[in-house]
């Protein structure tokens, strides 16, 4: 890598001095100069480092749009649940209960630290 970027900045050097040397004309009647090749050889050289520099970005472009594709997918779902036209669940209907019977519980990343020891309730409908 180091030494092609030697080898390719020698050889611009080398075709900008024969563009020198051979009077080349970079538009009609205006011959090639020194200040222009050295302008051109680092408007290259310095385009070349900052495209290099972009391609990490690029990547993260590449990774927040399958993000917000992701996001987007999720804000158009439709949800199962249906609601009213006041924006509220219809519990007219519900039948049953809800009944815990001594129930113990334990977070598996703290198991020495009880969160529920014996919990009963009963949840009557509506």
């Amino acid at each position: 890598m180091f030494l092609s970027f030697f080898v390719l900045y020698a050889y611009a050097f080398y075709f900008g001095g024969v563009l020198r040397w051979n009077e080349v004309e970079s538009s009609p009647g205006v011959l090639y100069s020194g200040g222009k090749i050295i302008g051109v050889l680092f408007c290259v050289v310095f385009s070349a480092m900052m495209l290099g520099g972009a391609g990490p970005h690029l990547n993260a472009i590449g990774e927040g749009r399958v993000a917000g594709r992701i996001a987007f997918e999720t804000i158009d779902q439709i949800p199962g649940i249906k609601v009213n036209e006041k924006g509220s669940f219809e519990v007219n209907n519900i039948t049953g209960e809800i009944r815990f019977s001594n129930v113990n519980f334990t977070y598996p990343s703290r198991p020495e630290v009880q969160v529920l020891k014996d919990f009963s309730e009963v949840f009557e409908a509506g």
